[in-house]
């Protein structure tokens, strides 16, 4: 399952519709305190994608708090900002705006989806995507 965590109520529905046509199965929320209260909640979460700018934390903060008891979750970071230089080795990045192909090829190398007919092509990865394969 995949928790989505976005301030923009646009972007987040056609983000979990896009993922949900993968047959991903998504929890979508626009606030870091309740995504914190669904990822302690929730045991099935096995990858976070969540934008930098939040209310009350940041993306990297609560993709921090949730390494504490979730070490191997996949965690996915989008921004509009470029100031997002270094990142640890466990956050993939992935630069607003992006193709939904991009954040399908992403979210796919972490989570195989369902509906084998919906992969998206590889060659289509936005350049402004960045992959810490470390």
């Amino acid at each position: 399952m995949i928790l989505l965590v976005d301030s923009n109520e646009l972007l987040l529905e056609t983000m979990q519709d896009y993922l949900a046509s993968l047959g991903h199965e998504c929890i979508a929320t626009r606030d870091a305190v309740e995504a914190a209260e669904i990822l302690a909640g929730e045991a099935n979460i096995n990858l976070l994608v969540c934008e930098q700018i939040l209310s009350h934390h940041s993306g990297i903060e609560l993709i921090q708090q949730a390494a504490q008891s979730r070490p191997a979750m996949k965690n996915i970071l989008i921004s509009s900002r470029d100031n997002v230089d270094v990142l640890p080795a466990d956050i993939h990045f992935l630069a607003k705006p992006f193709s939904f192909d991009s954040l399908g090829i992403l979210v796919t190398l972490f989570i195989p989806p369902v509906n084998q007919v919906m992969i998206p092509d590889a060659n289509r990865l936005d350049r402004n995507a960045r992959l810490n394969l470390a």
